[in-house]
């Protein structure tokens, strides 16, 4: 399968409480994400992720259904090229 970039966008509500879930798929795909960005809004109990991801359609699809699954976490991704 051909590897393409990909920008994958992150919400996470309730950040003291799913934080470490999330980290935890992070860490475990961390060897194709080539830049990760965080922002927390100091306002709100929520945090922006932002991942740029070098890899085949397969492996996004599965990290996407994986950050997905938690509780208070929404995610979007976008085929760059």
């Amino acid at each position: 399968m051909d590897k393409k970039f990909y920008l994958i966008g992150i919400v996470v509500d309730d950040r003291c409480k799913h934080a470490c879930d999330v980290q935890e798929i992070l860490t475990r795909n961390g060897s194709k994400i080539l830049t990760r960005l965080g922002v927390h809004d100091p306002d709100e109990d929520m945090s922006i992720i932002t991942l740029n991801v070098k890899a085949d359609q397969e492996f996004v699809e599965q990290l996407v259904s994986q950050l997905a699954s938690i509780d208070g976490v929404n995610v979007k991704k976008i085929e760059l090229f």
